[in-house]
């Protein structure tokens, strides 16, 4: 198949390369800075000096909470504040699955053990806290009571501060906003892939489906990132929330890749699309199942939604390789390059493998653990949007040209009505329509313009040309509303119009001659059915021959003669 004239020329490929090399140190800039931006403006931490209540066993709360427990499950730690706290400074800070009660030398401060909707399973995932404090508590002692939701290493205290809350509203601005707006941008993409979709002609070399798909992995796999950035949690409160759309959205996302990526393949893996999503349909009901009741929330279900995502992978992987084994085989037989696919993806996946290969080291606490997922993704996109809209605009081009040569195949350059070729189309329709009952009746009339030859003679071929205009507007008209209007000869025009009586057909007639007086058109009309007729051409002899007949009599009569003006 011709190639597209917009299509992207693999020659770039290493100017390509090269900029993704720079927007990859970018990232890993953007990702060191974002952890440090803003320390110099905190006015004192504590996050380090944290003990075992009681004893002198130092404890890093930013790690985990895998340390020694009380008999009751829980532990206390604590910490001596500053010497020097200002009015108007307040302790905050981060935690994930935890549930603790803040003292300040025995006095309670702060308590955090919310009610945790079903959909968050047994914790509210990451939330942003702040003790109140004054002068008259420096150098006091400050005692943690916590209750970590898992035995695991994912419950953790971090980012202890003391300052004013909007010097810390500013910090957390500088580091989480922009790792938003990257999720934002990525989530929009998808709409936007969702948009372009409905624009997809049908003889594109790309479905629409496979666009569709695209979208879904924009908006999911975005607004994973997007939870993850802890943006949703701070800036709107809504930690249930965010921590049960991460999850869903982490089960739901394996399909729409593998949908895109095997709608994209040169040779789709028969029933890989319609696997995935049973897949993910059913690691959705085992997941919901287990933490709706309450056998296991969905964090303890992660190695389910893990396996899922690494068949995904596998299925991802074979496609590609099944895919270049094809291409090098049919060159011929296979739609657009689509090297470019496998190159976004390519990108995706080594800025995937590098978020996850960070949280393997970091022992699952890292304060941000999507950050270059968000970014290849996006880079990824970006790509992927390039090449999509250059199909889609190469296939509008090609729609538009496919349009124009239909439209001048099949329709009358003067009257803008039918031509005869467009005629024999609809009267091989209404034959099968007739036929299987899709229309019970059609009615067949012919049309023919009296004195066309006078006026020729006596105007002009530029007034003829004119009246058979009016005589083609006024018939479409009267009849463009409930049926096909052709000009099928010089002075000769018909109608098929299907399912209207033969007296509501006859009153349009009527309107026809009193409204366009000026206009003298014998016609004869025939109501086929395949009842009464062996076929649709004997139902156009009849009305034929009923025009003819009007005609004599017109012309009889002396009516056959136009009034036609030159300037009409």
């Amino acid at each position: 198949m011709k190639s597209l004239p917009v299509q992207l020329n693999l020659k770039k490929l290493p100017v390509l390369l090269w900029v993704l090399a720079v927007c990859l140190i970018i990232v890993v800039m953007y990702c060191y800075c974002a952890e440090v931006s803003g320390s110099d403006n905190i006015r004192e931490t504590v996050d380090d000096g944290w003990v075992l209540t009681g004893t002198d066993i130092s404890v890093n709360l930013a790690d985990n909470l895998s340390i020694p427990k009380d008999d009751d499950g829980s532990y206390s730690v604590s910490n001596v504040l500053p010497e020097d706290i200002d009015d108007g400074e307040v302790i905050n800070f981060h935690t994930k699955s935890v549930f603790f009660t803040v003292y300040v030398n025995g006095e309670q401060r702060y308590d955090y053990h919310p009610e945790v909707p079903a959909t968050s399973g047994r914790s509210t995932g990451s939330s942003y806290h702040t003790v109140v404090i004054s002068s008259d508590d420096s150098a006091r002692t400050v005692t943690i009571v916590a209750d970590p939701v898992y035995d695991d290493d994912s419950c953790f205290f971090r980012d202890f501060s003391i300052e004013s809350p909007e010097e810390y509203t500013a910090q957390f601005m500088r580091a989480h906003v922009p790792a938003a707006i990257v999720c934002i941008l990525i989530v929009f993409s998808g709409i936007l892939f969702a948009l372009i979709s409905l624009l997809v002609p049908e003889e594109a070399e790309v479905s629409s489906d496979a666009i569709l798909a695209l979208a879904g992995v924009a908006i999911t796999v975005g607004g994973w990132a997007l939870t993850e950035t802890m943006f949703i949690q701070y800036a709107f409160h809504m930690e249930a929330f965010a921590h049960s759309l991460n999850f869903f959205l982490m089960i739901l996302m394996p399909f729409p890749v593998v949908s895109y990526v095997n709608k994209m393949s040169a040779r789709p893996v028969r029933f890989c699309t319609g696997i995935s999503m049973s897949m993910t349909i059913i690691v959705f009901i085992i997941c919901s199942f287990l933490n709706y009741s309450g056998i296991k929330d969905f964090h303890e279900c992660l190695p389910i939604i893990h396996f899922n995502i690494i068949l995904a992978a596998l299925a991802i992987i074979v496609m590609v390789v099944r895919s270049v084994f094809y291409r090098k085989h049919a060159r011929n037989k296979v739609h657009s390059d689509i090297r470019w696919v496998w190159m976004a993806l390519f990108v995706f996946g080594v800025f995937v493998l590098t978020d996850v290969i960070r949280y393997t080291l970091s022992s699952h606490s890292y304060p941000d653990n999507s950050a270059f997922t968000r970014v290849g993704l996006l880079l990824a996109m970006l790509i992927l949007l390039v090449y999509h809209i250059g199909l889609v605009l190469g296939a509008v081009k090609s729609s538009s040209e496919n349009h124009m040569f239909k439209r001048m195949a099949y329709v009358d350059v003067m009257t803008g009505l039918g031509n005869r070729a467009a005629f024999r189309e609809e009267e091989k329709t209404y034959t099968e329509h007739i036929t299987s009952g899709v229309n019970s009746s059609v009615i067949c009339c012919q049309f023919d313009l009296n004195g066309l030859k006078d006026v020729n003679d006596t105007q002009g071929h530029a007034a003829g040309d004119t009246f058979i205009i009016r005589a083609a507007a006024a018939i479409s008209d009267i009849f463009g509303g409930v049926g096909s209007c052709f000009r099928t000869g010089g002075d000769e025009f018909f109608v098929f119009a299907p399912d209207i009586s033969e007296d509501e057909f006859a009153d349009r007639l009527k309107v026809l001659s009193d409204k366009y007086k000026d206009i003298s058109i014998a016609y004869g009309f025939c109501n086929y059915r395949s009842m009464a007729f062996a076929s649709i051409e004997v139902a156009e002899i009849l009305a034929d021959k009923r025009m003819y007949e009007m005609k004599r009599k017109m012309k009889d009569s002396g009516t056959d003669t136009p009034d036609v003006e030159s300037d009409k």
